[in-house]
């Protein structure tokens, strides 16, 4: 439990009558996660909350056709001219889902009167201001059900809107277009590069595949951010009696992440009730987008309130919400931060107030409520081999290469494996996350070898020392053999090549880290890990 001292004994009690069912439908603005289908069998768009944002014109659902029906349409009677109107998705959210891809399928069906060329068909994809094209036909041509598939790039990790956009000079010229079995997913990213190596012959219980493979590349989060824009004391505090909110605002411009938890302190009340509050996150446009669970406020402290883990992109808030018919206890705020800003919010009749601005409190002000994140910055994020959501790696098996077993009973969490097989064997690999399994690698077949034994087979080998500041010494290698020895860097480069022998190598060129030794003789190959550190 943290502790503040205070500097004044007076407390400001601020009990605001609020009407809360109009601004909390204003504030649960519709934010959907992955996956998102359109879900026409209730015969309405209401259903998964579409939108028209320019009017709904002629876009209706239709029971009699479509692949199979339901499906939406715009048909061209009655007839519009110089019209535009767009059937929307509602907000989808891919802002946590930083090593995944964002795919839009869907099934088009399009007849014309005239081929004009007048009349358009469009996709529009909404991040943010920002506005890209997808897909644009005319009616110039008639299509039979047809599936499209769309990778959408600027979508991901962003909460982003689709927009299905009928628009021309005269919609006479069309019959209908006619869309279904829409769907927003996500495919989470697979290992990269996979290559296998084998020791051994066929029918040998010796015979060994070492199974490599890349990371797949993904944007990470930095450690747990605090974001404390309070001095460490409270001079005064609110309380509501009916519906109301009050919290500060974090000013991150230019970053996302996600949010974690908050701490917030309250001021004793000797007259409080029983009555819970709850933590809501607000987007930069004063959008809900997350809750904690309801919580009791201390008497004279701290508390810590866990939230589910929220998404943000840019600004948020984080706002105690009162929903009682009684007093609380006091969120503590401080009426003179210095240098800090005025992040200070408490919002009644559906309006957000500056706290600073009212009579309650002066300028700089902040409520001792404080963030604590996982944050990336979208601007100088560079890619590295790992994320926050990666558990390791699911290794598939085929004999026959039709019919694959998964054989590691828990994800690998390294990026090489070691397998016995009897002769020939096909693999392909996952990468299993948090919520996820994402599609697999290419199929790699390989096979152990038959026939006279390679030299190098069944040997001791020594590798020595490992850790190494540079200099290694290899023995048991017999005299005269045939082979080369190889170092890969940890991206799969070969740095360095030359023959096989018995006795001391210089590796000190190497910088300090993790480095694959490959002694590869006529069929088989040996594999090592050095480590240098110097």
């Amino acid at each position: 439990m943290k502790t503040i001292t205070l500097r004044f004994g007076l407390m400001v009690v601020v009990f605001l009558l609020l009407s809360s069912s109009a601004f909390s439908s204003n504030l649960t603005d519709t934010i959907q996660l992955l996956p998102f289908t359109e879900n026409w069998e209730s015969a309405s768009f209401t259903t998964n909350n579409w939108s028209f944002p320019w009017m709904q014109g002629n876009w209706t659902i239709l029971t009699s056709d479509g692949d199979p029906s339901p499906c939406a349409i715009f048909p061209g009677i009655p007839i519009q001219t110089n019209y535009i109107y767009a059937l929307q998705t509602p907000y989808l959210d891919a802002r946590s889902l930083v090593c995944d891809k964002i795919y839009l399928d869907f099934d088009l069906k399009f007849h014309c009167i005239t081929s004009t060329g007048t009349e358009w068909f469009r996709i529009f994809l909404n991040v943010d201001t920002n506005r890209y094209t997808y897909l644009t036909l005319t009616n110039t041509g008639d299509y039979d059900w047809q599936h499209f598939r769309i990778h959408l790039a600027m979508a991901e990790s962003k909460l982003f809107t689709i927009m299905f956009v009928a628009s021309g000079t005269n919609s006479s010229y069309i019959d209908e277009w006619m869309i279904d079995n829409i769907k927003v997913s996500r495919e989470c990213k697979p290992p990269k590069n996979l290559t296998t190596a084998v020791n051994g012959s066929c029918g040998k219980s010796n015979c060994q595949v070492y199974l490599t493979w890349q990371a797949p590349v993904c944007p990470s989060f930095t450690e747990l951010t605090e974001l404390i824009y309070d001095p460490g004391w409270a001079e005064d505090g609110v309380g509501m009696w009916t519906s109301g909110w009050a919290g500060n605002e974090f000013p991150v411009y230019g970053y996302s992440g996600i949010v974690k938890s908050f701490d917030l302190y309250f001021w004793y009340n000797p007259n409080h009730g029983t009555d819970q509050l709850t933590l809501d996150v607000f987007d930069q446009s004063h959008n809900l987008i997350g809750s904690s669970d309801p919580f009791t406020p201390p008497d004279d402290g701290w508390i810590t309130v866990n939230v589910p883990d929220i998404p943000f992109n840019d600004v948020f808030y984080g706002m105690v919400k009162w929903l009682n018919t009684g007093p609380t206890n006091y969120l503590g705020f401080n009426c003179d931060c210095g240098n800090y800003s005025d992040n200070a919010y408490i919002v009644w009749d559906n309006q957000w107030i500056l706290l600073a601005s009212t009579m309650y409190c002066g300028l700089n002000t902040n409520f001792l409520a404080r963030a604590y994140v996982l944050m990336r910055n979208e601007t100088k994020v560079a890619a590295q081999n790992d994320s926050t959501e990666l558990i390791g790696y699911n290794i598939y098996r085929s004999t026959d290469g039709s019919s694959f077993t998964l054989i590691n009973t828990n994800p690998a969490g390294d990026t090489s494996f070691a397998d016995m097989i009897n002769c020939e064997a096909y693999y392909y690999l996952t990468s299993v996350y948090n919520n996820c399994e994402s599609l697999a690698t290419d199929t790699i077949s390989t096979s152990c070898y038959v026939g006279i034994p390679d030299p190098l087979q069944n040997k001791q080998f020594e590798f020595y020392p490992n850790p190494s500041e540079g200099i290694i010494k290899i023995s048991g290698i017999p005299e005269g053999s045939d082979g080369i020895l190889k170092i890969y860097s940890p991206d799969g480069r070969v740095l360095y090549s030359t023959d096989i022998h018995t006795g001391s190598y210089d590796f000190s060129f190497l910088n300090n880290g993790t480095y694959l030794i490959t002694l590869q003789g006529a069929r088989d190959s040996y594999h090592y890990k050095l480590i240098i550190l110097k």
